[in-house]
């Protein structure tokens, strides 16, 4: 009996974890906004603490399971990335990373120079994907049809 679950999973499941990544971005800033000012701090900081540890949870099982998918069905995989659609999809751990690196929790304490360690490899990885995305004859927004 052959495995449907792997077929079956989308790329779109990293869309949970960027949501609330960007929960976790919106309530650090809040935090230091006027808005903040007039809500009691250790509210804000929870919900920034709690949100940050949901999208890396959840990032982390949603990474796990496309690995899965990956070493299990890699031709479908191959064939998402040569799409001209979903191939944007593979932005996406990428985005979650990117976010979960702005939306640090205060307490947290991480030095800038572990930041911009973090950091180099984020821009290194949305250079060449984006790169690839951009100057590829096959896989750009111009090369997509809508379908009817």
């Amino acid at each position: 009996m052959e495995l449907i679950f792997p077929t079956r999973h989308e790329r779109r499941a990293f869309g949970i974890p960027i949501g609330l990544a960007g929960h976790a971005v919106m309530w650090k800033a809040v935090r230091g906004s006027f808005i903040g000012e007039r809500i009691d701090v250790r509210i804000v900081d929870v919900l920034n603490v709690a949100c940050w540890f949901l999208a890396l949870t959840l990032a982390a099982a949603v990474t796990c399971c496309y690995l899965y998918k990956v070493f299990t069905s890699f031709p479908l995989v191959m064939a998402e990335y040569l799409n001209g659609v979903r191939c944007h999809f593979f932005n996406a751990p990428n985005l979650i990373f990117v976010m979960l690196l702005i939306g640090i929790p205060e307490y947290t304490n991480v030095s800038s120079q572990t930041l911009r360690i973090l950091w180099a490899p984020a821009f290194i990885y949305q250079l060449i994907m984006t790169s690839s995305i951009l100057f590829s004859k096959r896989r750009n927004f111009t090369a997509c049809e809508m379908s009817k």
